[in-house]
């Protein structure tokens, strides 16, 4: 009951946070246009490589949802979105400081109650790194997915003590 529970938090909420990711994509284009590089054509193929990763997170949110109401859900669909989220958000967030240079290491303030996608580039890109903890570290969610999507053997449970494995 506990993992469906976590599962379907895990899942919903990250719906929610790849649609903000997908609309917080005009902060990082101005950034590309404030520093000038709208011509740079590494630029540009990151840019595009990473809206369509953000694009791949929003489809694979839909299709939990798809697969939620239709009573579909796997445990460890909603790990795979979330180990996918945290990864494009520290390319997203990576990307916007990059990009904006020292200008954005400034102190600036924290916009509360935002997500990691305020445009306030070195807040945004530290925060990032809590998607790999917050909901289960990404080594929980490739335990999940490698025992319950994909039938392999639990971890085995060894404890030391006094030096010795029991």
């Amino acid at each position: 009951m506990a993992q469906a529970t976590l599962s379907s938090e895990r899942g919903l909420t990250l719906l929610e946070m790849s649609e903000r990711m997908r609309g917080a994509l005009w902060r990082l284009a101005n950034t590309i246009r404030e520093q000038g590089r709208t011509g740079d054509p590494g630029v540009q193929r990151e840019f595009g490589r990473l809206v369509t990763r953000i694009e791949a997170c929003c489809a694979l949110a839909d299709q939990f949802l798809q697969r939620r109401i239709a009573g579909e859900e796997r445990i460890g669909d909603a790990s795979i979105i979330k180990l996918y989220y945290a990864r494009v958000l520290r390319e997203f967030t990576s990307m916007g400081l990059r990009i904006g240079g020292l200008d954005t290491q400034y102190m600036t303030p924290i916009t509360f109650g935002g997500g990691q996608e305020t445009g306030n580039w070195i807040v945004d890109f530290m925060n990032s790194y809590a998607w790999s903890i917050a909901g289960g570290s990404d080594e929980i969610q490739r335990n999940i997915i490698s025992e319950r999507l994909l039938g392999m053997p639990r971890e085995p449970k060894n404890w030391l003590v006094g030096g010795d494995v029991l």
